[in-house]
């Protein structure tokens, strides 16, 4: 689970929410972010814990929790816009992929519903010269 944290005080870092929500379960990853030019902490943080019963935990827990002066506020993230876009996209393609492999198979059976037409014609004609040939 990707949990958001804010209303961080800027000297927290990457070591301290780590140590922190460690004492619930496993960190898989720490995303601190920060202004692009000072540097700075921009006051709050991505956490990601792949065990959701210890995310909720450590959510739950750290909700208002005192961190270098600053009471913490955390949720579980939402995702980004761009992640859901991408979701959509997957999906609609699997669709796609379904109805354009049901289309191949009705195609299939058209064509092979034609080469038993041609072959039957075929047959007929042969049959119709033959009779002809003999009168």
């Amino acid at each position: 689970m990707n949990i958001y944290v804010e209303n961080l005080d800027f000297s927290v870092d990457t070591v301290d929410l780590t140590m922190h929500f460690a004492q619930y379960g496993l960190v898989t990853e720490v995303k601190l972010v920060t202004d692009k030019f000072s540097g700075r902490s921009k006051g709050f943080a991505f956490i990601e814990m792949p065990n959701d019963e210890e995310a909720v935990e450590a959510i739950n827990a750290s909700q208002g929790f005192d961190m270098n002066g600053k009471a913490m506020v955390v949720s579980e993230a939402k995702p980004r816009l761009q992640d859901v876009i991408i979701a959509a996209a997957a999906d609609l393609t699997a669709v796609v992929a379904a109805d354009l492999t049901v289309a191949a198979a009705a195609v299939a059976s058209i064509a092979a519903v034609a080469a038993v037409v041609v072959t039957t014609v075929a047959v007929t004609v042969v049959a119709v010269a033959t009779i002809a040939g003999n009168n």
